[in-house]
């Protein structure tokens, strides 16, 4: 924000040209900068430029908070912008921090209603066996009541064949799958008598 700030205070921050300052004003959206020229009447010009950026980088912030709250899982949820380098990482972080795997929206619709049950189950396995992480409380009882969905239909073989489909999980063997699934049943079992302790 700095560099924008400091850039929009110049006299060559403007559409015309193609030096710095032009290719810095280029990158604030066409809609910001529309308001800008054409709408925006204050006597302050610094104030009127400094504004423009506030506002820019404020809707691109809520932008990539958006995309990483839309990701399903907090692994995944690192954004980055790449025509300004500007990034989301809080839910990443969290993930960092707590060394568990999460599903970020909490809401049971949008998790059932997620239509690649297989793939976010072999995903949370990918994650838990690469990085050595836990499971929320939150994945394991959805990861438990979908592998549990998936065995009462007699449907459980779709998880080995999704992963046929997914190249980046073949380090994962039959066997460590198997096993997985079966870890997820013990600790959820474990949790639901620790939810009675704590009731």
């Amino acid at each position: 924000m700095d560099i924008f700030v400091n850039t929009a205070l110049l006299e060559n921050f403007k559409a015309n040209g193609n030096n710095y300052e032009a290719q810095l004003y280029k990158i604030v959206s066409k809609s910001h900068r529309q308001i800008f020229e054409n709408y925006e009447e204050y006597s302050n010009q610094k104030y009127k430029r400094i504004q423009l950026i506030v506002d820019f980088i404020s809707d691109i912030k809520d932008v990539l908070n958006s995309i990483a709250k839309g990701c399903f899982y907090n692994y995944d949820s690192l954004v980055i912008n790449l025509h300004n380098y500007s990034y989301n990482a809080r839910y990443y972080m969290d993930f960092i921090k707590t060394r568990n795997l999460d599903i970020l929206q909490k809401n049971s619709t949008y998790k059932n209603l997620n239509p690649t049950t297989e793939a976010n189950i072999i995903r949370a396995i990918y994650v838990a066996k690469k990085d050595d992480v836990s499971y929320s409380k939150n994945a394991l009882e959805y990861l438990y009541n979908k592998i549990k969905d998936l065995v009462d239909k007699g449907k459980i073989e779709r998880i080995w064949e999704t992963k046929a489909n997914y190249p980046k999980y073949k380090e994962l063997s039959d066997m460590d799958l198997q096993l997985a699934i079966d870890e997820i049943q013990e600790k959820y079992f474990g949790l639901g008598e620790q939810l009675k302790l704590e009731i």
